[in-house]
């Protein structure tokens, strides 16, 4: 992603591409919760062991939202290497898109296991993945913190100058 003039323009960039994939979840959810307070949702599957299914869900989400992070930071170090300011930030747009994926997926999981369980368990873990992904908003200083750019090109981040 090199479409970018300068931070704010990219900046604007990340945070559109995430409040979409927050959107996401949160449309299928609001959709669930009104069928649910209308006419209460059929469950599709019954599940002998359920609480097998939570746990293994429950496991299975925060660990892909847990790995999301740990890779990100993990990479993130190599990209902190990277010459100029261009590369950084474009390596950071990758970087976050398999962020946000794994997030995303770590919210929709919940999502269609209470879609075919009714079981309220599966809308908890779905709160708690989306909090989870919400802490990744994008800002200027999570941007500066992340990157830790040399002084010069924080300034260039800053106060909106070109990015060469």
């Amino acid at each position: 992603m090199n479409d970018f003039k300068n931070g704010v323009e990219y900046l604007n960039k990340l945070r559109m591409l995430f409040y979409i994939l927050m959107g996401i979840p949160l449309t299928f959810f609001s959709v669930l919760f009104f069928m649910e307070k209308q006419d209460g949702i059929t469950p599709l599957l019954e599940f002998d062991n359920l609480g097998t299914l939570r746990l293994v869900l429950a496991i299975g989400c925060i660990g892909c939202a847990s790995f999301a992070y740990i890779q990100y930071n993990r990479k993130l170090r190599e990209v902190r290497t990277l010459t100029t300011l261009r590369e950084k930030l474009s390596a950071h747009w990758s970087l976050n898109m398999m962020k946000y994926a794994l997030m995303e997926v770590s919210c929709l999981v919940p999502l269609t296991f209470f879609f075919l369980t009714a079981d309220i368990f599966f809308k908890g873990l779905y709160v708690l993945m989306m909090v989870a992904m919400a802490i990744s908003n994008p800002t200027i200083y999570t941007l500066l913190s992340d990157l830790r750019p040399r002084k010069a090109e924080g300034q260039i981040l800053k106060t909106n100058q070109e990015i060469e």
